[in-house]
């Protein structure tokens, strides 16, 4: 008996220390890992298999199947999609690796959107998105749900949307660009080159340059109160909002969501008030940068328009800003309707309006002007108040 128990222990301490590893030899065959697909073939097909034929479509289907955040290598070229197939989906975080955004370029040739971003982070490295176009929003890009982005010297042009977002689109998710620019898109409704509904957008060294939207911010709209822009460096430059009516900003509208400036130059853009920058119900918090040759029948550079609309500046020039209205109003550099703007420090100068207020016009009971340090200096109005106007 004693034998036998002993003859059995050897098979038992065998079976101790190979069943475990054995396990873990399992689990490891069944373990996914980040994969990497080049693309071959310009043109679109779907048929998600990645071989000798594979374009960028086939890339992301192959990509979805791997449940990892796998990358996509699409070399120099010119890549159009399908009339049929419509935009290109990512359903998960994927990064797409272009050569250089001079010659690699991704078009839609005016028959969808280019992307739609479901889920995950989609970042786009190197390359051009351009020729989008649809009914609803983010004519290059469209980012719904949590779906977020980021752009690293990438390019979104020519691109429209007969609603929000020429360029860029998208809902609770994030932006971040760097070394980018969005370029000459188009916006139905608000934010020609970007609209962030309820997201954060992080700008970094990046241009919106001559983007256009028919109802609110030509470059930029932020929207809802978790929406936010933190422009570190870079241009926002030559936007229009084109509608005659309304609040429309230029360059950045800001809804109920904020905007902090740190640095960058905000220029040339127009729009019927707020031509560089208008706060709705938002904040606005500048400091630093430069706020300078905007143009707008009211409030050339910031425009503040209700009670709970914010404005500090910290730091910064705000200079060559002007108001176009020769009768109604003014304000060349700032225009407070019934909001706040509180000045601590920057410079407030050569800024001009043809009615009244060249640097600043107060235009209701309810609008307030808060200076604490700053410089205010060389502004001119044809009418009254060179530097100053409180209409109330």
């Amino acid at each position: 008996m004693n034998k036998k128990v002993l003859s059995f222990l050897p098979a038992m301490l065998l079976a101790v220390f190979l069943l475990p590893a054995l396990f873990t030899i399992f689990q490891q065959t069944n373990v996914a890992h980040a994969a990497n697909f080049t693309v071959n073939i310009f043109d679109d097909e779907a048929d998600g298999i990645c071989d000798s034929s594979c374009s960028i479509r086939d890339a992301i289907l192959a990509a979805s199947n791997n449940l990892e955040s796998d990358s996509i290598t699409i070399p120099a070229g010119t890549y159009t999609l399908s009339s049929t197939l419509g935009a290109l989906t990512v359903t998960e975080s994927l990064i797409f690796n272009g050569n250089s955004a001079v010659d690699t370029i991704i078009d839609a040739q005016g028959v969808s959107g280019v992307f739609n971003v479901t889920a995950g982070t989609a970042t786009f490295n190197n390359l051009t998105i351009q020729g989008g176009d649809t009914a609803g929003s983010g004519g290059g890009i469209n980012a719904t749900g949590g779906g977020s982005l980021i752009l690293n010297s990438t390019v979104i042009t020519g691109n429209n949307a007969t609603s929000n977002g020429g360029g860029i689109a998208f809902t609770n998710g994030s932006l971040t660009l760097n070394n980018s620019q969005i370029i000459s898109n188009t916006a139905g409704s608000s934010g020609g080159g970007i609209f962030s509904n309820n997201g954060a957008i992080a700008f970094t060294n990046s241009q919106v340059l001559t983007n256009t939207a028919v109802g609110n911010g030509g470059g930029i709209a932020v929207n809802l109160a978790g929406a936010s822009l933190i422009m570190n460096s870079g241009q926002i430059q030559d936007n229009t909002a084109n509608t005659t009516s309304g609040f429309p900003g230029g360059g950045i509208y800001v809804a109920q969501g904020s905007a902090t400036i740190h640095d960058g130059e905000i220029s040339g853009n127009a729009a019927r008030r707020g031509g560089g920058i208008l706060v709705s119900s938002g904040s606005l918090i500048v400091n630093g940068g430069q706020i300078i040759n905007n143009e707008a029948a009211y409030g050339g550079g910031i425009y503040a328009r209700n009670a709970n609309a914010t404005v500090t500046i910290n730091d910064g020039l705000i200079s060559q800003n002007r108001s176009i209205d020769p009768v109604l109003f003014g304000g060349g550099g700032l225009y407070i309707f019934q909001g706040q703007i509180t000045m601590n420090g920057g410079q407030l100068s050569q800024n001009t309006a043809l009615n009244d207020g060249g640097g600043l016009e107060i235009g209701d009971p309810v609008g307030r002007f808060v200076q604490t340090g700053g410089e205010i200096f060389s502004n001119s109005a044809g009418n009254i108040g060179g530097a100053i106007h409180n209409s109330q």
